[in-house]
């Protein structure tokens, strides 16, 4: 009986636990630089890193757990507005730098 009820808790805090790995995923893209590196690279992360927030905001809502299910979806609009934000900005700073 308490593997099952296990199992059951280990599926519901899923899309949380996919939420926190793509944020680190965003923070650790915000942080990778280097010399001579071309912006498309962080483009395309946080690019994939918004595409997972949108599938675990939609994945939120399929929790039986009332609180899960709003915190999580709560933290999925944050970070998913946060993150495209920074890809607007980066697709700024391509735009206005001109053809490579």
């Amino acid at each position: 009986m308490s593997s099952n009820s296990y199992e059951v808790n280990k599926k519901e805090t899923l899309p949380l636990l996919i939420t926190v790995i793509l944020i680190g995923m965003g923070v650790a893209a915000f942080f990778l630089r280097g010399p001579d590196m071309n912006l498309w690279i962080p483009i395309w992360i946080y690019a994939v890193v918004d595409l997972g927030f949108v599938i675990t905001f939609v994945w939120s809502f399929f929790t039986k757990v009332k609180s899960m299910k709003w915190f999580t979806v709560f933290l999925n609009v944050l970070c998913l507005g946060v993150t495209t934000t920074l890809l607007f900005f980066l697709l700024l700073a391509v735009g206005l730098s001109g053809p490579n």
